[in-house]
């Protein structure tokens, strides 16, 4: 993944569904700078800015 020019290595490679490009969700927000948290009693993800 390149972000501003820096190269991210991920864990896991991108996937390509239909045509479209699929990255990791947590990847993603971490590299832009977010915090991502999964409470596994509600199985949901947050998201922080």
């Amino acid at each position: 993944m390149l972000i501003n020019e820096v190269t991210i290595t991920m864990d896991v490679a991108p996937e390509n569904k239909d045509g479209r490009t699929m990255l990791p969700f947590c990847w993603v927000v971490q590299a832009l700078g977010a915090s991502v948290q999964w409470d596994e009693a509600t199985k949901t993800v947050t998201m922080k800015l």
